[in-house]
């Protein structure tokens, strides 16, 4: 009877050993991964250093944003014929070509009206960034690690350039078997906290292209695919006015006058 009772519980304990392994293996994993990602005690001491640091930054860039970037400041800044010394954040890698054409999806460069007071966008973001990084720290269990440094890191290298734009942005419209192109007119800025002025601007005039490819799909419920066709156009005509823009950012900025 014990020998039948073994054969029959056998598979159960053949399985119960083979799930505590793999908890064992699993646990040893997770064990290795935290001690791959536990923090020297010089790394340690660096986001101690940089969290309050990039508190300290984010009130500077604000009151310097606030103090130096008015209507009048923005009107009296030209772009000239040299170069800017600087890429603007985010802007880096924006060629013209097949690679980078699905580089950015989103609403491209924040416009304000001419006369109004622009706001320190950016550093609001990296602002929100930060808190959003303290909440991490205090809540994972293991404390502070290499992947916090690294994003306490790269928020410290944020908050120097701040790229601004003035002008109007009109929408492009999808008609029936065309399409009126949208535009984007304005002049965009790079101001430097640490240097306390604008250094670069470029003036923009932007449109969609003369032919945007789209993709869409047909279904049962719409043969023709009419619904989806006006969708898919809509989206990467802004998508397209978007890439244009940045695009004319990154490789337009110069030197201010």
């Amino acid at each position: 009877m014990s020998i039948l009772g073994l054969v029959i519980m056998s598979p159960f304990l053949w399985l119960g050993w083979n799930c505590h392994k793999r908890a064992k293996q699993n646990d040893e994993w997770r064990a290795e991964a935290r001690e791959r990602n536990a923090l020297s005690p010089t790394e340690h001491g660096e986001l101690e250093r940089l969290l309050p640091e990039l508190h300290a930054a984010v009130t500077r860039a604000t009151k310097a944003f606030r103090e130096d970037i008015t209507p009048t400041t923005l009107a009296a800044a030209v772009p000239g014929e040299a170069p800017c010394p600087q890429r603007a954040p985010g802007f880096e890698d924006l060629r013209d070509d097949a690679s980078s054409r699905y580089a950015y999806y989103g609403n491209g460069l924040e416009l304000v009206k001419p006369g109004e007071q622009p706001l320190p966008r950016s550093v609001q973001s990296t602002a929100s960034s930060l808190q959003d990084l303290e909440e991490r720290i205090a809540k994972d269990e293991d404390g502070p690690t290499k992947s916090h440094l690294e994003s306490a890191r790269a928020l410290a290298g944020e908050l120097d350039l701040i790229l601004i734009a003035v002008g109007a942005r009109t929408e492009p419209m999808v008609l029936a078997d065309s399409y009126m192109p949208g535009t984007v007119r304005g002049t965009a800025y790079l101001y430097s906290v640490s240097a306390r002025k604008i250094i670069c601007a470029v003036d923009l005039a932007v449109e969609n292209a003369p032919e945007v490819k789209i993709e869409y799909r047909t279904s049962t419920y719409d043969v023709t695919g009419s619904s989806n066709k006006r969708a898919a156009a809509t989206a990467e005509l802004a998508r397209d006015l978007a890439l244009r823009t940045r695009r004319a950012v990154a490789n337009g900025l110069r030197a201010v006058r």
